[in-house]
C-alpha cells in the first residue's frame, strides 16, 4: 500500500453505515430548522393571510417530497448501505454532486434572503416546502438508521 494511502487511511474519518443514516438525518434535520426559521420571519412580513401561505406550502410540500425528496433520499440509503466498505468516511453519507447542489442551494437562500428577489408571501410557501420535505427526508434516514440492520459474515447459531 503507498505511503499516502495509508496516510488517509490512518486518518479518514470512518463510521457504521448505520451512523452515516443518523448524521444525514442530523444534517437535513438542521437545515430544515434553519429553512423553516426563515420561514416564520417571512409569514411575519407579508400582508397575504397565514392560512393562504402555510397552506399552499403544504401542497407545495406534498408535490416537492413526492417529486424530488423521497426518491432521492431512498437512493441515499440504498447507496449507503451498498457502499463497499464497512466503515466508510463519514462525508460519505450523500454523493459529491449532492455537495454541490447543497453549496447551490445554500449560496441562493442567501441571495434571494439578503436581496428580497421575491415577496415575503412567495418565499413562506418556497420555504415550507422545502423546510418540510428537509424534514421528511430527516425521519426517512432516522427510521433507516434505526430498522436496517447491516449485513453479517456471522453464521446463525442452530
Amino acid at each position: 500500500m503507498p505511503k499516502h494511502e495509508k496516510w488517509i487511511a490512518k486518518f479518514k474519518p470512518a463510521v457504521s453505515k448505520r451512523v452515516l443514516c443518523f448524521t444525514g438525518a442530523a444534517l437535513w434535520a438542521f437545515a430544515s430548522y434553519r429553512v423553516l426559521k426563515i420561514t416564520f420571519r417571512a409569514l411575519s412580513l407579508t400582508s397575504v393571510p397565514a392560512w393562504i401561505v402555510v397552506t399552499s406550502g403544504l401542497l407545495g410540500l406534498y408535490i416537492f417530497f413526492s417529486l424530488v425528496f423521497k426518491k432521492v433520499t431512498k437512493r441515499n440509503v440504498t447507496r449507503i448501505y451498498s457502499l463497499k466498505s464497512e466503515k466508510p468516511c463519514i462525508f460519505a453519507f450523500i454523493d459529491w454532486k449532492t455537495y454541490l447542489i447543497i453549496f447551490f442551494m445554500i449560496g441562493l437562500s442567501i441571495l434571494f434572503e439578503r436581496f428580497k428577489l421575491m415577496p415575503a408571501w412567495v418565499e413562506g410557501i418556497f420555504f415550507i416546502a422545502l423546510g418540510g420535505s428537509l424534514l421528511l427526508s430527516a425521519i426517512i434516514l432516522l427510521f433507516a438508521g434505526f430498522s436496517t440492520r447491516p449485513p453479517t459474515n456471522k453464521k446463525p447459531d442452530f
